[in-house]
């Protein structure tokens, strides 16, 4: 599944580092956030995608107008069975973490698009019935595009699209729709 294994704790260093920077930059700008992502795996020689749901935490905080960093901590909530050579697999995310930085432009008071760019370390496992299970991991670079729309001066909804991991065949995308509150 994954190749070139990296530390678990080398991404949990990236994304404390972001999450502080964030904290210091502006403490009037900090948010907290949730979001739900439809999540999309393929691999090279696999002709059928998994598709699960996953549930991440986002802490963050504005640098200034146009730029923000943000630390993201997330879940798995099902899995999904695939046929690989007429065989059952299910396949299960189990977590992932990272740190990115947002590059956006405030278009109007209520919608700020954005490009997002960062490391994710995704975790998974696949399981064939009476062969057992093999989880691994890995981490890549990731980006992808959004917009935030503020309900509120505290309260935004949000939309993403974004590669979370792309790397030796093995492919991460991410649908997701949230909220987020800033203070």
């Amino acid at each position: 599944m994954f190749k070139g294994k990296k530390s678990f704790f080398a991404a949990v260093a990236l994304a404390s580092a972001m999450a502080s920077v964030a904290t210091t930059a502006n403490a009037q700008e900090a948010y907290l956030g949730g979001n739900l992502a439809l999540v999309e795996y393929s691999e090279d020689g696999i002709g059928e995608d998994a598709s699960v749901t996953a549930g991440y935490v986002r802490f963050g905080g504005f640098l200034n107008e146009y730029l923000s960093v943000e630390a993201r901590a997330g879940l798995g909530f099902n899995d999904d069975r695939v046929n690989v050579s007429g065989i059952p697999v299910d396949f299960e995310l189990d977590n992932l973490l990272g740190g990115y930085l947002r590059a956006g432009y405030p278009v109007t008071d209520q919608l700020y698009p954005y490009v997002v760019g960062g490391f994710t370390r995704v975790e998974a496992t696949v399981s064939v019935e009476g062969f057992g299970s093999e989880t691994d991991s890995g981490n890549d670079v990731s980006y992808g595009l959004g917009a935030d729309f503020a309900v509120t001066e505290a309260v935004k909804l949000n939309a993403e699209y974004i590669s979370f991991y792309s790397k030796d065949g093995a492919d991460f995308d991410a649908l997701s729709f949230g909220v987020s509150t800033s203070f």
